[in-house]
C-alpha cells in the first residue's frame, strides 16, 4: 500500500523536532502513520512489535508515543507499563490506536487518562492530528 501524504497536514510548530515512536503489527497502519508524520518536522521510527519499541525507548526515549493496542508477543497495555517505568516517561503522551473499541468506547476510556488518548480504526486522519495535537499540548 503507497500512500501519498500531501493531503495530510499536522501543524509543523506542534511537532517540529518532536521524535515519535509507532507500533503496529499491520504494515498497512504503520504505513499511513508515516504517511501522516511526512513533511510533518518531526521524527517518526516505525516498529512492528512492542518489544522493537521498547528497546528503542531505553536508548532513545520519544516525545510522543502511537501504539495499537492488539498486538503478537507484547500487547498496547503491556508495553505502556513497560514505557512507563523508564526515568522520565511517565507523562509523556500515548495514543492507543484500536479496532477493539467503538467510538463512544474509545472517548470514554481516554477520558480517563490525561496523557493517553485512544482512537479507533480504521484511523480517521482529521480525528487523529487534532488527538496527536491535543497529547503534545497537554
Amino acid at each position: 500500500m503507497s500512500v501519498a501524504s500531501p493531503f495530510i497536514e499536522l501543524s509543523p510548530n506542534v511537532l517540529m523536532n518532536k521524535r515519535v515512536y509507532a507500533v503496529d503489527d499491520e504494515s498497512d497502519s504503520l504505513e499511513l502513520i508515516q504517511a501522516i508524520f511526512k513533511n510533518t518536522g518531526a521524527e517518526l521510527s516505525a516498529f512492528d512489535s512492542g518489544r522493537k519499541l521498547l528497546e528503542a525507548v531505553k536508548n532513545m526515549p520519544a516525545d510522543l508515543y502511537v501504539i495499537d493496542v492488539m498486538m503478537p508477543e507484547m500487547d498496547g497495555w503491556t508495553l505502556m507499563e513497560n514505557i512507563r517505568r523508564i526515568d522520565g516517561q511517565l507523562q509523556k503522551p500515548i495514543l492507543f490506536t484500536t479496532a477493539l473499541f467503538s467510538e463512544s468506547e474509545a472517548l470514554s476510556l481516554s477520558a480517563q487518562e490525561k496523557f493517553c488518548k485512544i482512537i479507533s480504526k480504521p484511523l480517521e486522519l482529521r480525528k487523529f492530528r487534532k488527538v496527536v495535537a491535543e497529547l503534545l499540548a497537554c
